[in-house]
């Protein structure tokens, strides 16, 4: 699974030209929507700080391919990588 977008975080760094040596260090620590994932779950109720709609979206816990680390990002804001995986 992948972002369909950048996560609200990251938008003035996408799209407002802040910092690029700061976005990446801030990637290390926050959720992107350039990383991967394998969604653990899905959970009504879940909220987190990286949850665009908070209290209004399925909650997925995931985890990023790359490093392990993990978190609890709205359903509404990712997508299926793999077509021929369950998540599509």
């Amino acid at each position: 699974m992948t972002g369909i977008q950048d996560f609200g975080w990251e938008e003035p760094y996408v799209i407002g030209g802040w910092d690029q040596d700061e976005y990446e260090d801030l990637r290390k620590t926050h959720p992107s929507f350039r990383d991967r994932y394998t969604r653990l779950d899905i959970e009504m109720g879940l909220d987190s700080e990286w949850m665009l709609f908070q209290g209004d979206d399925i909650g997925a816990r995931v985890r990023r391919n790359r490093d392990g680390k993990e978190f609890v990002l709205g359903l509404a804001e990712l997508k299926a990588t793999d077509k021929k995986s369950r998540n599509h």
